[in-house]
């Protein structure tokens, strides 16, 4: 293997940890942002954001139900076939703050 190639084989190798690692931090900040205590306000409670969520996605086309786990939205979507169904995760939660952010 020439010069040029193992220069190639290093570099490939060396942006495959450094994506890896940026991935393992990305995860473990956004494992910590979803466990952190949610604080619904009073300007919007846990119930209208419940209701919210469920009337947005009734007008939504092919969205077949919807789940709200604290302040994340869960879709399920049904494909322009009806052979099957994908999701879709909406997170609002913002270090236990409703903001989308």
């Amino acid at each position: 293997m020439g010069f040029i190639e193992k220069l190639l084989t290093g570099g490939g190798v060396v942006v495959t940890a450094v994506m890896a690692i940026a991935a393992y931090r990305e995860a473990q900040e956004t494992k910590r942002r979803q466990s952190s205590p949610l604080s619904f306000d009073d300007g919007l409670p846990r119930s209208d954001f419940v209701e919210m969520a469920r009337d947005v996605a009734k007008r939504t086309q092919r969205v077949d139900r919807v789940e709200v786990t604290g302040m994340t939205v869960t879709l399920y979507v049904r494909s322009n076939s009806g052979l099957s169904e994908w999701t879709a995760e909406v997170d609002f939660n913002d270090y236990g703050r409703l903001t989308g952010t």
